[in-house]
């Protein structure tokens, strides 16, 4: 995949003024040969600091000569982090030079992993001269993309960074090129970076408001939205519920809907005297403003059909037969409004006067586009005295979006759907509150799993999914609409009502129950019956008698007791003209994906410059609109959703599907191991995504974006492995469900992290785990093995390993908390506490929740005796201030009792930053003539840290036999860290390992750099 600079053009970092070959001058940004006469090579020189996070680097070719053959060569440097420079070994050529990865040529030359030399470049850079750019952009997952004169050359390398490594950029003046200066060197990652990019993102959130208010007075669209997100347990008539809203039949199967079905638009109209939701298609809507255009072309004669259909890609024959035909909306009910401020054109005037050519066809004479664009947008636009029916503005537009219940679609949900609409609670009168529902996915009726019971009740998945779309962020764009909720109870026909006797008892108490347990959120209910206190909607999804009416009724009931629930949407007319034509020419092929470059295309014939283009798209993508990643994807547009949806749905249902035939495509079948490995550890590779016959499209939306976009969203992180032909990828969500007993021994005791909603919110355990294992700066932390007492991971408790911190991670989830357990030095807790807290805040930023809202904590549990016996049983945590010394720790439930220091090291290691905090563990010297234990075991690992592909030979001198070298391979899934590490902990665990083994081992694979490091530690006994 081509990968294009993002960043503004800005100098951060310039070559390293000391770390150079002898023969380059270098000031500043500018490095220059000093004989470029006399020799071709020795013309190395480095950037100043190592790069972390997406960076853009460019640089300019100030001089060349004729003398020699060949020319610049640009690339990477990976070294050991903290390791002194030594100048001794910067290299004449990096063409071939250990830990380097350099273009040269037509060929990429990497020395970092494996020796390979790679056809690659559309270009030579032989064939640069003088004034030619050439650039180096690395992805913050590591991939490595060179340019030409910002032209992308495509992906050279992925996964450059590598924990415990540095990497830095390297320009080689080979052969002609005699200097070069830096234009471009910008960290793309702020934590690293300056307040450059915050201000640069200032600025551009400023010229986006502007260019929005020009719009709106150019003139707008008013559009009245009430958007609608069916939720719930699986299997409790979700869909059936949406099929009644729409007064549609009941399906007669059930068919599990995956994580979002394709939304509905509808507008709410009059008919019959009742209100009724018209379903629209995209069709219909390019329709409806047709018919408005054709309206303004009567008013206004100078306007023809013609121009109109050139508006509207397709539309002729809808605006020659308007009056010949029924429309989808009446006269009476508008599609927008006008506003009543008048201006010019919002983009720079067009020609005055309009090209004309010829119609093979009809030998009529058309007029250019763009001119006829911008005189009906300014005519749509006009604050003509002939007003429009105040009944115009009456229309209501209905989105209506049915979700997957199976937890795994409950926690990518959050992706699709915006706060500030109207979600729809379904669950089953005939369970309990108390209940547990059932688990099952279905295909047109017949049960593809096993049935499952869920870990949630009725009552904790309802609070759950209430105070997590409470928490949403609301502030983009001014969207301070909060969201609303309604409870609908199905299966409640009137025979299970005469059977049941009391079940008018068992709704009352649940009403009960619910607004006790939900009572800081009833103001953003919609209540049955306000009057009685009914918070439950009772609902027969399948009922047949005077089904129009109970439709019409349930309508009525859920949009008219909340008069906050519709949202004003507020569109320049030009902007939601470019909408619509952008959607309709996505569905030209089905999948409702349009490239960057089409929209500039559509842009341009309504008068919209690139920029205002861009803007438009964020703007819309806020809205949901559409869908936007402009800094991951940013060459693709999502105008219909379901692309993404089906994507994903149909990588999860694999999880727990039983008989995968019934979901592949004809033909193809997954091996066991690779169905294994997905459902059991929650791991798979690429070749999963071919065999599920996903069709992606060529050029516009490829396998690597779909993989890029869901590491962006936290879904996903990749697997750090060594000798693996194709990456692999960790999934948490979809891990089994089970409950893990905590058989850990700790130095300190766990950490719990708590928010103000009182329970974890949807999809941020998860993500925390990928936001973790997507680090790439330390610590860093990987998967770590299987274990007798963690023999696998779970989708509510992963096991985590950090070489920098020397431990072992575990995190639960629990309904109210996450705990977390540390096997690694009590020092570092303070680190990990402070790496947790930056996994969730990004976490939460990607998941859309407010930080305010969420007020994270993480403090440890109260371990107090109370007042109140029960208290002692119920976990919860301490409360804690730093207004003394040392901090006071109180109880977070019973707040009457007195404070107390916090002396207890195993609590204030996680709370209070130690005086010496350091990155890396303390060695502990090693004893020449005595059995190694555990305890120098970090001195071990810390010294072998460079050690990659030798790990196994090295275990073989070792004396580890194979067996157990391939076992611990395998439980560490390849990744080295956690291989060295489970190797010399078995190896420790022989009582037989002494220093003088491991250097003899160490040499046997001709590392005696290490060797003599090690002998540097030895003391003897007595020392």
């Amino acid at each position: 995949m081509d990968m294009d600079f993002l960043l503004p053009k800005f100098v951060q970092f310039t070559y390293h003024q000391e770390y150079h070959s002898d023969d380059m001058r270098l000031s500043g940004a500018k490095a220059a040969k000093i004989s470029p006469d006399k020799n071709c090579y020795k013309g190395v020189a480095y950037s100043a600091v190592p790069v972390t996070g997406h960076i853009e680097f460019e640089v300019e070719i100030l001089s060349c000569c004729t003398k020699w053959t060949g020319g610049i060569g640009i690339g990477i440097m990976r070294r050991l982090m903290n390791k002194p420079f030594n100048h001794a070994l910067i290299p004449h050529n990096t063409k071939d030079a250990s830990g380097h990865c350099m273009w040269f040529g037509n060929k990429v030359y990497s020395r970092i992993k494996a020796k390979a030399d790679i056809p690659y470049g559309k270009r030579s850079l032989d064939s640069l001269t003088m004034g030619d750019r050439v650039g180096v952009l690395i992805t913050s997952n590591g991939d490595l993309h060179f340019l030409i004169n910002n032209e992308p050359q495509g992906r050279a390398l992925e996964s450059v960074y590598r924990f415990g490594h540095d990497i830095y950029i390297a320009v080689d003046h080979w052969g002609n090129c005699c200097a070069t200066q830096i234009i471009k060197s910008v960290f793309g990652n702020l934590e690293r970076g300056t307040d450059f990019l915050l201000m640069q993102k200032a600025e551009r959130d400023k010229n986006a408001q502007l260019i929005l208010e020009r719009g709106m007075k150019e003139g707008c669209i008013f559009l009245n939205n009430i958007k609608m997100v069916i939720c719930g347990p699986p299997c409790i008539g979700k869909t059936a519920f949406k099929a009644l809203l729409l007064n549609n039949p009941p399906p007669l199967k059930h068919h599990s809907t995956p994580i979002a079905a394709r939304p509905i638009r509808a507008i709410e109209r009059i008919a019959a005297r009742m209100k009724v939701w018209h379903e629209v298609t995209e069709d219909e809507l390019l329709s409806m403003l047709s018919d408005t255009i054709e309206t303004q072309t009567m008013m206004f004669p100078q306007f023809s059909h013609a121009d109109a259909a050139r508006l509207l890609p397709g539309q002729a024959n809808a605006l020659s037969q308007v009056y010949r035909r029924d429309p989808v909306i009446p006269n009476d009910e508008p599609l927008f409004q006008r506003s009543t401020p008048a201006r010019p054109a919002l983009s720079p005037s067009l020609p005055s006067t309009s090209s004309v050519s010829t119609d093979p066809t009809s030998h009529q004479p058309t007029r250019d586009i763009d001119h006829v664009s911008e005189k009906i947008l300014r005519q749509l636009a006009s604050p003509d005295e002939r007003k429009v029916p105040e009944q115009l503005r009456e229309a209501k537009w209905i989105h209506l979006l049915d979700s997957g219940g199976q937890p795994q679609f409950t926690d990518l949900l959050r992706m699709f759907v915006r706060g500030n609409s109207l979600y729809v609670i379904v669950m089953k009168v005939t369970e309990s509150l108390d209940d547990k529902p059932t688990f099952v996915y279905s295909i047109n009726g017949k049960p593809l799993n096993a049935p499952k019971q869920m870990t949630m009740t009725n009552l904790q998945i309802v609070k759950n999914f209430v105070c997590s779309v409470s928490a949403a962020s609301r502030d983009q764009f001014g969207d301070d609409v909060a969201p609303a909720f309604v409870i609908v109870a199905t299966h409640c026909d009137q025979s299970k009502f005469r059977r049941f006797l009391n079940m008018e008892q068992t709704l009352q108490e649940k009403n009960l129950i619910l607004q006790e347990c939900l009572r800081e959120f009833l103001h953003l209910f919609v209540f049955y019956n306000r009057d009685s206190n009914e918070l439950i909607f009772p609902v027969d999804n399948l009922c047949r008698w005077n089904r129009e009416k109970i439709s019409a009724e349930i309508r009525e009931r859920l949009l008219s007791s909340r008069s906050d629930i519709s949202l004003n949407v507020k569109l320049p007319i030009r902007w939601y003209v470019f909408d619509l034509n952008i959607k309709k020419e996505a569905s030209k092929e089905g999948h409702g994906v349009i490239s960057l470059q089409s929209c500039y295309a559509i842009g341009d014939k309504f008068g919209m410059g690139k920029i205002e283009v861009d803007y438009c798209l964020i703007y819309l993508d806020s809205l949901r609109i559409c869908i936007y990643y402009p800094n991951t994807l940013p060459n693709v547009i999502f105008t219909n959703p379901q692309f993404l949806i089906d994507f994903l749905s149909n990588i999860i249902r694999v999880s727990f599907v039983d008989d995968l035939q019934e979901i592949l495509p004809k033909g193809v079948s997954l091996s066991k191991g690779a169905i294994q490995s997905l459902k059991r550890d929650g791991i798979f590779d690429e070749s999963l995504l071919n065999n599920l016959g996903l069709t992606f499209i060529p050029n516009l939306f490829t396998k690597m974006d779909l993989l890029l976009l869901l590491q962006l969203l936290r879904v996903i992180s990749p697997i750090r492995a060594a000798n693996v032909r194709s990456p692999q990828f960790f999934i948490p969500i979809l891990l089994p469900v089970s409950h893990s007993q905590k058989r850990i021994t700790t130095t300190a005791v766990p950490l719990v992290i708590t928010f103000n909603s009182k329970l974890v919110l949807q999809g941020l355990f998860p993500a925390l785990i990928v936001s973790l294992l997507s680090r790439q700066e330390e610590p860093c932390f990987f998967i770590d093995s299987r274990s007798p007492d963690f023999p696998k991971q779970l989708r509510h408790a992963v096991k985590l390993y950090s070489e920098d911190l020397f431990g072992s991670v575990f995190l639960y989830e629990e309904y109210k908390s996450i705990d977390v357990y540390f096997t690694g030095p009590s020092q570092h807790c303070y680190i990990l506490r402070k790496v947790i807290l930056e996994g969730l805040k990004t976490s939460s930023v990607i998941l859309g929740y407010d930080e305010k809202i969420l007020k994270i904590s993480a403090l440890v549990h109260c371990n107090r005796k109370h007042i109140i016996d029960t208290n002692d049983k119920v976990p919860h945590p301490i409360t804690i201030s730093y207004k003394v010394s040392p901090p006071a720790i109180g109880c977070s439930i019973e707040t009457s009792l007195q404070t107390i220091a916090l002396t207890n090291d195993r609590q204030s290691c996680w709370l209070i930053r130690p005086s010496d905090l350091v990155a890396h563990v303390e060695t502990n010297p090693l004893p020449a003539d005595k059995i190694l234990d555990e305890s120098h075991v970090p001195t071990i690992l810390e010294a072998i840290k460079e050690i990659v592909f030798e790990w196994e030979f090295l275990g073989v001198y070792l004396g580890i036999e194979r067996f157990k070298l391939n076992e611990i391979k395998y439980n560490c899934r390849d990744q080295v860290q956690v291989c060295r590490k489970d190797m010399i902990y078995h190896w420790i665990g022989t009582k037989t390992a002494t220093c003088d083994a491991l250097i003899s081992a160490l040499r046997k694979i001709e590392r005696r750099d290490i060797a003599e490091e090690l002998s540097q530690l030895l003391v003897t006994g007595l020392q």
